[in-house]
């Protein structure tokens, strides 16, 4: 981080302006939020670390010069009368730009850092207002391969967005523009985008995104386990894989064994995989539309899913929560607290949930209660006004 801070953030304002080297083959200059957004991400991540390492003094160093980049990105590079982040074109090297233009990786160190749990860097409202804007100017409903330069991969069967444009893609780029900005956006930059918009409320747009994605691999044309716009087995592609922890909302931090969920899709039926550092499994839930009542369901079916502390977004109250384990095994003692949405169980001692094992919970004021089992023999007590009767398969 030293060489950023003194070098590359040479003016000590939290900006950096010279060579910015990129995945794009090109160096971007100025300041912009897509290398600005990853420096940012660093500085928080470098936060973190010297917090646990117990480093007070680089802690503060770090977040002291986060909080100037917060700052001066957002005063230099958010345009309001556009509604959306734009890179400030350094004269001097005015090629390879995308400058005033939808740009759709202009955000990816904020994705970072929300999907890794460190938080905004960025303002809330021009995030959503940049990913809405980038929707609006790029995506089309069918490609036409005209319109795509230097490579040519969608067709008028296709549906997607461009990397960027300059007001939609019937306007031509600048003629600096950066090389790639007219391809069709690489399913690598689509699963950030995608994520990002789930993250920040925009659910039906982040869903018509990879919509598009899977639709362009249905395995009609393209092959679905090679996505190849920018290469065989391109590696960037792998952030998909991040979809399964945004869907569900997981949070997981191994410094504190902490687990917790809040799905961002379905969140009155959420069922969806879930991975720790020692197993693996799914995690369900089905409530009302602010879990007030219903029940969660964390089952293992690889290896063995620690945790101490255990979270789930909820308006539910503490005292009319119930806790089990399948099989009816007992649990360490707890402590249950709602804190900003979110209700959080603590445990005495770890619990180890090993393949097969279920940790159930639920809540609402309690007038009555059903058992119900499922095929696994995962044991959820359901909270109800009137007593009713539920097929063995209802939570899965």
């Amino acid at each position: 981080m030293n060489r950023w801070l003194t070098v590359m953030d040479a003016q000590g304002d939290g900006i950096v302006r010279g060579a910015q080297p990129s995945t794009y083959d090109v160096a971007f200059y100025g300041a912009n939020t897509f290398i600005g957004s990853l420096y940012m991400c660093a500085l928080r991540a470098a936060v973190a670390l010297a917090e646990v390492e117990g480093d007070s003094a680089n802690a503060k160093k770090f977040q002291d010069r986060l909080t100037l980049a917060q700052q001066n990105y957002d005063k230099e590079c958010f345009d309001a009368d556009k509604g959306w982040y734009v890179q400030v074109v350094d004269p001097k090297h005015a090629t390879n730009v995308v400058s005033d233009s939808t740009f759709v990786d202009s955000m990816l160190g904020h994705w970072w850092s929300q999907f890794l749990g460190l938080g905004d860097l960025m303002s809330v409202d021009h995030v959503k207002s940049t990913l809405q804007n980038c929707f609006k100017y790029n995506h089309v409903t069918a490609f036409d391969p005209a319109r795509q330069a230097p490579r040519k991969f969608c067709d008028n069967r296709d549906a997607g967005m461009y990397i960027a444009t300059w007001g939609g893609p019937e306007n031509p780029p600048p003629s600096n523009a950066l090389l790639y900005t007219s391809e069709a956006m690489w399913s690598g930059l689509g699963y950030p985008f995608a994520g990002l918009c789930l993250m920040n409320g925009l659910v039906s747009t982040g869903i018509q995104v990879l919509t598009d994605i899977r639709n362009q691999y249905d395995g009609t044309r393209r092959s679905p386990y090679n996505e190849i716009e920018c290469g065989d087995h391109y590696t960037r592609q792998m952030s998909g894989f991040s979809l399964f922890e945004i869907a569900s909302g997981q949070l997981w931090d191994a410094t504190q064994n902490y687990l917790g969920f809040a799905p961002r899709v379905v969140f009155t039926g959420f069922s969806g995989f879930f991975i720790t550092v020692g197993g693996w499994g799914k995690y369900s839930q089905q409530c009302d539309d602010t879990f007030s009542s219903g029940t969660a369901t964390v089952e293992t079916k690889y290896g063995t899913v620690t945790f101490h502390k255990f979270s789930i977004q909820s308006s539910g109250a503490p005292a009319n929560t119930v806790i089990s384990l399948n099989g009816g095994g007992a649990l360490p003692k707890y402590t249950i607290e709602a804190v900003n949405g979110l209700l959080f169980v603590t445990f005495a001692s770890e619990v180890k949930l090993t393949a097969g094992f279920c940790y159930g919970l639920g809540m609402d004021r309690i007038w009555s209660c059903d058992v119900i089992v499922d095929a696994c023999e995962c044991i959820i007590l359901f909270f109800h006004q009137h007593c009713l009767s539920f097929p063995n398969n209802v939570l899965r």
